[in-house]
């Protein structure tokens, strides 16, 4: 701030038009089974923040144990038409049957989430700790 800048502009700066929105990702099974990973539905997002202590205890204790979080860890789970988790686990090979694996199956399996038309959805969530 200098003495001859003025403390406000009667002419705000042009703004600018908001960049258009990403194209939407849809399900395929050539998506599927290329590796790349379809776009987690965002009311699965809201409950999986919202029901995220038991989650955050997952990784708390595996920061104890092991020193330090890994940098992403993504969890691959079976959603119900009904809204509840019928399976869960991390696809990560070095996490199999560990008990972060664990921990955060069971976790996720207590989870509640709006019930859907259709038949079970395969999800996988990341959690990137980067």
């Amino acid at each position: 701030f200098q003495d001859d800048e003025p403390l406000f502009d009667d002419d705000p700066p042009a703004r600018s038009a908001p960049p258009p929105p990403p194209p939407s990702r849809t399900s395929s099974s050539a998506a599927s089974n290329s590796g790349t990973m379809d776009a987690v539905p965002m009311e699965v997002i809201d409950v999986m923040l919202r029901n995220n202590i038991d989650v955050k205890k997952c990784f708390f204790s595996y920061m104890q144990s092991a020193g330090a979080l890994p940098p992403r860890v993504d969890v691959r789970f079976t959603l119900e038409p009904t809204g509840r988790v019928s399976s869960a686990g991390v696809t990560q090979a070095q996490f199999a049957g560990t008990t972060l694996d664990s921990c955060l199956g069971t976790a996720i399996k207590t989870i509640q989430f709006p019930p859907t038309t259709g038949p079970a959805r395969k999800i996988t969530f990341p959690y990137i700790f980067q």
